[in-house]
């Protein structure tokens, strides 16, 4: 229920009361799917704002690395076919850029073509890695991308909260098993059959607000008073670090799961370079500020570069410009390698999220049972009192 359905599911004859909410009136969904934008948003926020130095991680990129490996890979190619589809460079520059093309014989006008567009690109690194979150919508882009792929950000707190998740089941299991045995004994002396719908109830309330409970509280590790300190200090060999929730005494390993999941399939050189030459639009948007500025700088740099050869004026460049963001989308995979080794994000991501705060690490997987906690303590409950009720039917 915490990651299933991953659509909602259920009969559509009233909506849900609020968009992100699990629980409709006759449906669900799972709670991480129905909550992507908010948890999506939250984790880059946080990635951004408290893991990583953005504007430091795009600086060590090499723009002329970046430029020779785009041109090694068609980068004029690229250039060409933008041109010949938007009209916008003379037929002959064309024809004779093509030609070298199909031969490999470099001419006049294909080494020059080629330096121009290396020259672009070099420009307009070097203007993103000053400005990264005005050219790369980061927050925009992760969380276009989770609602678009569900199971990823499922992957994500099923990875990092796997023990967590497997604890649910064993409280629920051996939890379980201790209550009806409690419940059991009673039987034997007070058997009302609503009885065993009433300890059913009970059974999975508890065991559920229990395992809940365990798993995030205490925050800060708790000693408890200074006589159960000595006593422990007594008889273990090790220095005891206290009680705390079983979440937080995992940050060492919940952080590298964190951070190559991140790196990997969140933040990856494909998707930086996505957000950038292809952002998202949200919310009904035609265009969108992120598009616009990359737009312009594209622009600006071909200007410079370029501008007496663009046929059909700023319209013409206009038309360049939009397709030929759409044909690097076919170079820019030559780079990866370079700028995942540039990045270093998950060492760095792993080594700050090392180092935060309880009371901060918390907050990473709690929020996804914590907005819906009483639901699924309630839920525990409805399900346990079914149960007990089944068993009414052989009594």
């Amino acid at each position: 229920m915490i990651f299933n359905p991953l659509e909602f599911r259920g009969v559509p004859i009233i909506s849900r009361p609020r968009p992100g909410e699990p629980l409709g009136w006759f449906g669900w969904q799972g709670i991480v799917p129905a909550k992507v934008t908010t948890m999506g948003g939250d984790i880059v926020d946080m990635t951004v704002n408290e893991l990583i130095d953005v504007k430091k991680v795009f600086g060590r990129v090499d723009e002329r690395i970046i430029a020779r490996q785009l041109v090694e890979n068609g980068l004029l190619n690229s250039l060409v076919t933008a041109a010949e589809k938007t009209e916008t460079l003379h037929p002959a520059i064309i024809r004779e850029a093509k030609y070298s093309l199909e031969t490999g014989e470099m001419t006049l006008v294909s080494d020059l073509l080629t330096a121009k567009a290396s020259s672009v690109v070099r420009k307009a690194i070097r203007k993103i890695k000053r400005e990264p979150l005005k050219y790369c919508p980061l927050k925009k882009s992760v969380v276009a991308d989770l609602s678009q792929n569900r199971n990823l950000i499922c992957e994500l707190f099923q990875r990092c909260g796997r023990d967590e998740l497997r604890f649910i089941v064993d409280v629920g299991l051996w939890g379980g098993a201790a209550l009806g045995l409690i419940q059991m004994m009673a039987w034997l002396v007070w058997n009302p059959k609503w009885s065993l719908a009433a300890g059913g109830a009970l059974v999975g309330y508890v065991t559920d607000w229990v395992a809940l409970k365990v798993m995030f509280e205490p925050v800060e590790p708790w000693k408890g008073p200074i006589w159960l300190q000595t006593a422990v200090d007594r008889v273990s060999a090790t220095n005891w670090g206290g009680f705390q929730g079983l979440f937080l005494t995992r940050q060492k390993e919940v952080s590298i799961e964190f951070s190559e999941f991140m790196s990997q399939k969140i933040l990856s050189p494909q998707k930086l370079w996505k957000a950038i030459l292809d952002p998202p639009l949200v919310d009904g948007e035609e265009e969108s500020a992120e598009r616009r500025a990359v737009h312009e700088l594209l622009a600006h740099s071909i200007r410079s570069e370029a501008g007496p050869l663009i046929l059909g004026g700023p319209e013409g460049l206009d038309r360049l410009v939009s397709e030929l963001r759409m044909q690097l989308l076919n170079n820019v995979p030559a780079t990866y390698p370079h700028v995942a080794e540039r990045l270093q994000l998950e060492a760095e991501l792993c080594e700050a999220m090392k180092g935060l705060s309880s009371a901060r690490f918390e907050r990473v997987l709690h929020p996804i049972f914590e907005a819906d906690e009483l639901t699924l303590i309630l839920i525990g409950g409805a399900l346990g009192g079914l149960a007990g009720y089944g068993q009414t039917f052989f009594y």
